[in-house]
């Protein structure tokens, strides 16, 4: 049985540099910072549902996994989404906008996920099923004015051979 506690943020202002200089030398526009996701692994740090993008948020993780037999794996996490900046823009995985608050008078909590999935094994066959459910938080209600959960399945089959 495994069970864990991390912190996944993506925060990069220090890095930030200036694009573009108005006549009076003042910065005028920065180059937006973002966290990459190197070969697709989003899932493994954002959790199944693919709601957020790694710009502008702190993820809060608690996950467990247990394996019953060799054969059987079965895990859940629990994400709790916060933005960073409160004037800055809630981004998709693709790191465009999906909402954005210029007043910062909403809230940062971009809601929570809950993640379960199940792997079997059986000779060259592993069978992957997993259920996530988003929980909208504050901030989703304030700008959208849709407080709505989302639901999202899926089941695949690996064959190795």
């Amino acid at each position: 049985m495994y069970v864990g506690l991390s912190i996944s943020f993506c925060n990069c202002r220090s890095n930030s540099r200036c694009i573009a200089v108005t006549s009076s030398g003042r910065c005028a526009a920065r180059r937006r910072c973002s966290c990459n996701h190197l070969f697709g692994l989003r899932h493994f740090v954002l959790g199944i549902a693919d709601y957020t993008g790694r710009s502008n948020l702190h993820d809060f993780i608690v996950e467990t996994a247990v394996q019953p037999r060799n054969t059987l794996t079965a895990g859940l996490q629990i994400h709790f989404f916060r933005l960073d900046e409160d004037k800055d823009a809630w981004r998709a995985p693709n790191l465009s906008v999906v909402q954005r608050d210029v007043t910062g008078q909403a809230d940062t909590e971009l809601g929570s996920e809950i993640d379960l999935f199940a792997t079997y094994k059986v000779k060259n066959f592993e069978f992957h099923t997993g259920l996530a459910c988003f929980l909208s938080g504050e901030y989703v209600e304030d700008t959208t004015g849709r407080d709505k959960d989302a639901w999202w399945q899926y089941v695949q089959v690996l064959v190795k051979f």
